[in-house]
């Protein structure tokens, strides 16, 4: 009797199989990671914008002056590239200080942001609802919103800021700095 040796198709079928799992898996690991690594730097990038502005701005007394091209022009900003979303964003004066405007966040941006121990700011703006910095999540100082456009918030009726962020990529943040 003649015997062979080897694996069989159905041995290297499991092997190929198990490998294209570990694969998938791996990709939908770095892509999660990227994410988070984007939303960091676009935190901390914001956090440097806010303190250049402060110290360019201490001496002067007043941020009447303060916008996009103002900072680039200034060196605080290299260019008109928001932190994150899209390219369309603002920094403009307010009564007291000024405020970063960020424009078309998508529901995990948005969320990430909603739900972080932001410091540098004194109040966040989530598509018109407004949240103070370090207040109670139950005393929020408004009741949920209803759908916007008939996109759902979510989680529904969780007292979590991140509900005042909507599924479609068209959330707006606003950080009051003052």
């Amino acid at each position: 009797m003649n015997q062979q040796s080897g694996r069989s198709l159905i041995e290297i079928l499991g092997v190929l199989t198990i490998g294209a799992v570990m694969i998938a898996a791996a990709g939908g690991m770095y892509h999660a990671i990227d994410q988070r690594q984007k939303r960091v730097v676009a935190l901390e990038t914001m956090k440097d914008i806010v303190n250049q502005t402060k110290t360019l701005m201490e001496y002067s007394g007043s941020y009447d002056k303060v916008s996009i091209d103002y900072l680039i022009e200034a060196g605080v900003l290299k260019n008109r590239k928001a932190p994150i979303g899209s390219d369309e964003w603002r920094i403009k004066p307010t009564k007291e200080g000024f405020e970063i405007q960020l424009f078309n966040l998508t529901y995990d941006d948005c969320a990430f942001f909603a739900t972080k121990n932001i410091e540098w700011a004194s109040s966040i703006v989530i598509n018109d609802n407004t949240i103070t910095v370090n207040q109670p999540k139950e005393k929020l100082d408004e009741p949920l919103p209803k759908p916007i456009d008939g996109f759902d918030l979510k989680p529904e009726g969780s007292e979590d800021s991140s509900t005042y962020c909507i599924e479609h990529p068209d959330n707006v943040i606003t950080f009051v700095v003052e």
